[in-house]
């Protein structure tokens, strides 16, 4: 019997499959591009594979090593299952803006900007308790100088934004 407001055990052998799988995916693009690094754009249009034009996917092109790749595969593949379930994304008329922006901060340091914009669904709300999915998405991505990503629970929809300094990002061609 399953009790109301609590995980069964299948659904939660369902939400493990679902991460493994986004590593895995993640994985497969990390193998392919040898020493190059991996696409952050390509793994986000993966994870969005047979899915309409309510997501739009921009910015740069960034290649990643493979321990940032794999964390950054599982924010994502969190963010897009939440909005699936409670935000933009289930509801027919919401969409999902993500972006990926090489940006430099007033200091001159190199910054990976990740946005991810959530529109036209059901107002959010913080989750009541702070899961595995939710410490992820907050903690999973180095931002810059210490500081967590911030998710915004906007009336208008999901926001979620991160600054991430490119030393964390970039593959080191020195080992190589």
């Amino acid at each position: 019997m399953e009790i109301p407001g609590q995980f069964s055990v299948e659904i939660n052998r369902q939400v493990l499959i679902s991460r493994l799988h986004a590593l895995s995916r993640a994985q497969d693009i990390v193998t392919r591009s040898n020493e190059q690094g991996a696409d952050l754009l390509e793994m986000i249009k993966t994870q969005f594979e047979g899915q309409d034009d309510r997501i739009k996917i921009s910015g740069d092109h960034v290649m990643a090593n493979a321990s940032f790749a794999q964390m950054f595969a599982l924010v994502i593949h969190e963010l897009a299952t939440n909005a699936a379930k409670y935000g933009s994304l289930s509801v027919p008329a919401g969409r999902v803006n993500v972006s990926l922006r090489e940006i430099a901060d007033d200091e001159g340091e190199r910054l990976l900007d990740i946005e991810w914009i959530e529109r036209g669904g059901p107002s959010p709300t913080p989750p009541a308790t702070k899961g595995f999915g939710t410490r992820l998405i907050v903690s999973a991505l180095p931002g810059k100088r210490g500081q967590r990503p911030l998710a915004t629970f906007d009336p208008l929809g999901f926001e979620y934004r991160v600054s991430v300094p490119m030393s964390a990002v970039e593959v080191n061609r020195q080992a190589a």
